[in-house]
């Protein structure tokens, strides 16, 4: 067999020195494949005169509309994966084409060799040993292919399931984040930590949630702000029109009611039921203008104190003696800290006070006192409204105590009105 092979190894090199390899222009270099990065370390790619503006364009984009980002990631990772696949089957299908024709090739190369071996007339033992290598070395040409190429196949398809699955849970993170935060619920943050595109998106989205949520906090405290401001000026509305109902109610009883404990009655029940005061009365000065006298005064208490025959000194005993002597409003937003309050038995739940003097021109009257059972009751409003009530009501009783003097003195001079009054009386009799 030794002189077999040598005659087969003769043929082979006779036949395939007639073949002629074409001839490289210049000198080849080297391909020196690209250095693998380290595990967990993205590769470090070449940097571009465009890359920093367009890494702020993707920076602002990732923080205005993450459903858009995310969706525009989400395309860009999927179209680098199916390029990367069709490199890869183009490499794939250049690769068969090539194993195609190297094995044309070998099969017209075998048919040369067959046909050399029966030119030499080799015995038949010689011939089928010659074809048994021929067959031997076709099937290694073609199964160790086949074989490669099915290993091949199954490294780039579990690389490929393995790079799908790494990027299908961030980006079902990120769509379960946003879906929540669309929904209202704006403490959802992302919490995986990557140092690729996802770790990006996922530090802007929560960038972009924190801002959103502290937005809507803001915004809360606003909305709280303004329904605050709306309800204080519907609360002042609603105050200015009972001042106004209340002092047309005054202006009709002074013009209506001439008697003046009558019309003294009528005004502190309309005062305690218009501003829902907790105590209301009227002082009227005595003819020495020494003692503010109760003439009027709302509730039980007020009942009672006149019944007592309540009256308050001029001056600054009290509250209501401090205006009349001053002649100008006072206001005790806190009793306990009025220096001149007069603690009232009667009135112990009283917890601030405003006293407004009753002027006829430079005439003093009286004093109109009313009570709250809150701290600081009375506003700038308040005040003017019940001085204007105040006016109505001296005035009514300035043309009262006219009309009684009036009436007096025709009383006293005139037979015709006595005539008159009396048969009034015996009518309504």
């Amino acid at each position: 067999m030794p002189m077999h092979d040598d005659r087969l190894r003769r043929s082979l090199e006779d036949l395939f020195s007639d073949m002629s390899l074409p001839e490289p222009e210049g000198e080849a270099e080297p391909l020196i494949p690209p250095p693998l990065p380290a595990e967990g370390i993205p590769p470090v790619q070449a940097e571009h005169p465009e890359r920093g503006r367009a890494e702020e364009r993707e920076e602002r984009e990732i923080s205005e509309t993450p459903r858009t980002i995310l969706a525009a990631r989400v395309t860009n990772i999927r179209a680098r994966l199916t390029g990367s696949l069709l490199i890869i089957l183009s490499l794939l299908l250049l690769t068969g084409i090539l194993y195609s024709i190297a094995l044309s090739r070998l099969d017209r190369a075998i048919a040369a060799l067959e046909e050399g071996m029966r030119a030499n007339a080799l015995t038949a033992e010689q011939q089928a040993a010659a074809s048994a290598e021929v067959e031997a070395a076709r099937d290694a040409v073609e199964v160790v292919p086949m074989v490669w190429g099915l290993l091949i196949a199954i490294a780039v398809v579990g690389t490929v399931f393995d790079a799908v699955r790494s990027i299908a849970r961030p980006v079902e993170q990120l769509t379960e984040a946003v879906v929540h935060l669309a929904a209202g619920r704006l403490k959802e943050r992302i919490r995986f930590e990557r140092a690729d595109e996802f770790g990006r998106l996922g530090a802007a989205f929560n960038e972009m949630a924190d801002r959103l949520q502290a937005s809507y906090a803001e915004l809360e405290q606003r909305v709280a702000q303004r329904t605050r401001e709306l309800q204080k000026a519907n609360w002042q509305l609603q105050r200015r029109a009972i001042q106004l109902r209340a002092s047309a109610k005054i202006g009709r009883a002074a013009t209506t009611i001439l008697d003046i404990d009558e019309l003294l009655r009528a005004t502190v029940n309309l005062i305690r039921d218009e501003f829902g005061f907790y105590h209301a009365g009227v002082f009227l000065l005595d003819e020495a203008g020494e003692w503010a006298e109760l003439r009027a005064a709302s509730g039980e208490a007020g009942q009672k104190l006149l019944a007592q025959g309540h009256r308050l000194a001029v001056g600054e005993t009290s509250m209501v003696g401090w205006t009349a002597a001053h002649r100008q409003p006072r206001i005790a937003l806190d009793v306990g800290k009025d220096a001149v309050h007069f603690d009232n038995p009667l009135l112990p739940h009283t917890r601030s006070e405003m006293t407004l003097p009753l002027l006829v021109g430079e005439r003093l009257l009286g004093v109109l006192d009313v009570q709250s059972t809150e701290e600081a009751a009375f506003d700038e409003d308040d005040v003017r409204a019940l001085q204007n009530m105040a006016d109505q009501i001296a005035v009514a009783i300035d043309n009262a105590r006219k009309f009684s003097d009036e009436a007096l003195l025709l009383e006293a001079t005139s037979p015709i009105y006595r005539t008159s009054r009396s048969l009034a009386q015996a009518t309504t009799i």
